[in-house]
């Protein structure tokens, strides 16, 4: 996928197809025996039978949703861009050792990699964008100043596993978050997982080891990284490399 922008504007054309899409922000919902009630940022009052909560890193700031207790992370990796580079390979190319992917992209040659459990509202690593920079010119020859950087912020659990089910709030709100690195992978199944849930029929897979009521407190950051390192290998990893970063 060249343009993952073009993928969501054709998601967004089908939906405005099928249904409505409103560019609003929800604070806050109140669920009840038939139905939930979502109320934005100004005062707008939405009402449907059910509510998917699909947002991603930020699950935790809607309020009354039942996720707010839940120890979801980031788990935030970054990517350079050069825009006049995108020749330099024909397909994405791993380099293992030093951790990163080059991938051609519809706007130039992408650089990404290092991984780091952080708060969404930290500050950008600067060593890890300087570190990019780095092996990208060891990878190739030297390239010019990148015209772009980026930092994303990948919805986590300290299992590695997504979160998804009826909130312990109410049946009538349906979580699916933390997919880490394969959201767009896992996207098309998850959706129709929800679809089965609102339904009230039984999904197509199993999820019984995916439900949220698996977490029943809240949990802060310093938590968080401990429980990823101890609760999962790829959290171990995740911990190695984010380690190694901060002291390149």
């Amino acid at each position: 996928m060249e343009n993952p922008c073009h993928c969501t504007d054709h998601l967004r054309v089908y939906v405005d197809c099928v249904g409505k899409h409103l560019a609003m922000a929800v604070v806050r919902c109140q669920p009840d025996d038939t139905g939930v009630t979502a109320y934005t940022g100004d005062g707008t009052e939405i009402s449907a039978g059910h509510l998917a909560l699909t947002a991603g890193a930020r699950s935790r700031r809607i309020k009354g949703t039942g996720a707010e207790t839940l120890p979801l992370g980031t788990e935030r990796g970054y990517h350079i861009l050069y825009r006049n580079h995108g020749e330099q390979v024909s397909r994405p190319v791993g380099w293992a050792e030093a951790g990163l992917y080059a991938t051609p992209m519809a706007h130039g040659l992408r650089i990404a990699g290092t991984v780091e459990i952080n708060n969404i509202e930290a500050a950008p690593n600067a060593k890890s964008i300087a570190y990019l920079k780095r092996k990208s010119h060891e990878m190739f020859d030297p390239l010019s100043t990148p015209d772009d950087t980026w930092l994303g912020h990948r919805p986590t659990m300290p299992d590695a596993l997504p979160v998804i089910g009826p909130s312990s709030a109410s049946s009538r709100v349906i979580l699916a978050f933390g997919h880490q690195h394969i959201g767009l992978t896992l996207g098309g199944v998850t959706g129709k997982i929800v679809t089965d849930l609102a339904r009230g029929q039984a999904p197509s897979c199993d999820i019984s080891n995916l439900p949220p009521t698996v977490w029943s407190t809240g949990l802060d950051c310093q938590v968080f990284r401990r429980l990823a390192s101890l609760c999962s290998p790829f959290g171990i990893i995740t911990q190695a490399l984010a380690l190694a970063a901060s002291g390149r």
